[in-house]
């Protein structure tokens, strides 16, 4: 990700250009006219798709960026860093990923002036903050079938004392 206060200048990425790369297969859509007309003619799905490449080249050529391997590299390292056990579950840290509507704390000035440039370039559907939080993982001490179609769940084994099934039948 790109942030105008934390990065000075052009950063040159490989991965950047190598992704660039692949958008120039669709280069012959590329002018206005060109789409107007497909657009007339009915070509919704010619003309959104190259809107997003139009887009995806812009924000490979200006801002940073993170891929899913990045990122799960990253949280596999801190799992390993942070990781804690206990009888019932595991503990460690993870990046998530939340949508800004849904983010309850408040950016710095800087931050909250990239994103107002962003959003008026339009490039981006939609923005998040992503943080670090601890994750509880439960351990997996009953298995259940499904059938497609039905809600309920069908008990196959069970092991560990982390739940028992008839707690969750019986309540007890």
């Amino acid at each position: 990700m790109y942030v105008e206060h934390e990065v000075e200048g052009k950063v040159e990425r490989p991965e950047a250009l190598e992704r660039l790369s692949e958008l120039v297969s669709f280069e012959e859509v590329k002018s206005d006219p060109q789409l107007e007309r497909l657009s007339k003619l009915g070509f919704k799905s010619v003309v959104k798709k190259a809107g997003r490449l139009v887009r995806m080249k812009t924000a490979y050529s200006d801002y940073l960026f993170v891929t899913p391997s990045h990122i799960n590299d990253f949280n596999e390292k801190l799992k390993k860093e942070t990781l804690r056990e206990d009888k019932r579950a595991f503990h460690y840290k993870k990046l998530v990923f939340i949508p800004l509507e849904k983010y309850e704390a408040i950016p710095d000035v800087n931050s909250l002036n990239a994103l107002e440039v962003a959003q008026k370039r339009g490039i981006f559907d939609s923005f998040g903050v992503v943080k670090i939080e601890w994750k509880e993982e439960i351990k997996d001490p009953i298995i259940f079938g499904r059938i497609d179609g039905c809600e309920d769940y069908f008990f196959i084994s069970q092991w560990d004392d982390d739940v028992k099934v008839e707690e969750l039948i019986f309540g007890k």
